[in-house]
């Protein structure tokens, strides 16, 4: 009776196996149910193409001045942009062609070192910053090259295939003239 016993729960041990084992799980692979859906994917996994968030942060080596009013040295500045921007991307899909509008709006301090030493190293540091915003657009075109069903990425066929450059702009409408006054000798 032992012997029964012990073959009914070694019965029910590989059943309860066999019927975890078998159940229907993820290969790990993302397949997306639209196009949209394997664009956005391609674009967030091609960030060397559609981050602009990478040129923040990169010091400036060559010194300056601030100025032609002043004579400031400076000596180190970089940009810090806030995390997590907000990326807009619009899709627009015309049979087996999609374009990709890619825009972004980047907010930030712009950190400044500098002195009014002319010797160096200088006694005093002073450290500016500024806030600042920056616009960023980019473009780009995908092409369905593969059947859906036969991609070996999972990305229904879709492919990049040219990338504009990154253009990005600074809010304009940082300084309010108020009013202009010319003094002229004649």
């Amino acid at each position: 009776m032992k012997n029964f016993n012990k073959l009914i729960v070694l019965f029910i041990v590989v059943l309860g196996l066999t019927l975890w084992g078998c159940g229907k799980e993820s290969t790990g692979i993302d397949e997306p149910e639209t196009d949209k859906e394997a664009i956005d994917l391609l674009v967030k996994e091609n960030p060397s193409y559609f981050n602009t968030e990478k040129h923040y942060g990169e010091e400036d080596t060559t010194g300056g001045s601030l100025c032609a009013f002043t004579p400031v040295k400076t000596y180190f500045w970089y940009r810090e942009i806030e995390p997590e921007p907000p990326i807009h991307i619009d899709i627009d899909i015309v049979g087996d062609s999609a374009f990709v509008a890619w825009s972004g709006k980047f907010d930030g301090t712009l950190h400044l070192f500098s002195s009014t030493d002319t010797v160096f190293p200088p006694d005093t540091i002073i450290h500016y910053t500024k806030d600042f915003t920056d616009y960023g657009e980019r473009y780009a075109i995908f092409k369905r090259l593969f059947p859906m069903d036969e991609d070996p990425q999972h990305r229904r066929g879709w492919r990049l295939v040219m990338v504009s450059g990154a253009e990005i702009i600074s809010d304009p409408n940082t300084v309010q003239i108020d009013s202009v006054r010319l003094n002229s000798v004649s």
